[in-house]
């Protein structure tokens, strides 16, 4: 019963902690992405929704790419809180051991890794192809005189 309560406990953590640090970074990236799709387009005449747009189909393969180090801030993010709050010591008293504390948040990563590596992979593939479409397209579009030529 304990050990249930506990498990629901730290997943519920673990997964609100992840959640907000993948959205922290997605944000920064949207922020960095969209300054660097707007001094790419500087020159063209191009509407504001357009790097927006591009900053918006990049940013989830760099998510992807950097998911490992967001579940490493995770965990260190859940450990600390975990023993800021002196809730590691209640877990211990009850007789949970050292490994089997530490096992819970590596069996929620190992799921979560795994539904990341399998969905987020193909959509971020999808993405990044649809991205670099749209960016040839406009910037071929510039030295075509507005019409798009692939000769």
């Amino acid at each position: 019963m304990i050990l249930n309560t506990l498990r629901r406990y730290i997943f519920y953590k673990f997964s609100k902690i992840l959640i907000n640090i993948t959205l922290i970074f997605f944000a920064l990236g949207i922020i960095l992405n969209l300054l660097e799709e707007m001094n790419f387009f500087k020159d063209l005449n191009v509407h504001f929704l357009m790097p927006l747009a591009l900053s918006f189909l990049k940013v989830p393969s760099e998510i992807y790419n950097i998911f490992p180090f967001i579940f490493l801030i995770s965990s260190i993010v859940l450990f600390l809180s975990l023993i800021q709050s002196e809730e590691v010591n209640v877990i211990k008293i009850t007789g949970i051991s050292n490994f089997r504390i530490i096992m819970f948040p590596t069996m929620i990563a190992l799921i979560f890794g795994t539904i990341i590596a399998l969905g987020f992979g193909t959509i971020t593939a999808k993405l990044t192809h649809k991205y670099l479409d749209l960016s040839v397209l406009v910037f071929m579009t510039r030295f075509t005189e507005g019409r798009p030529s692939w000769d």
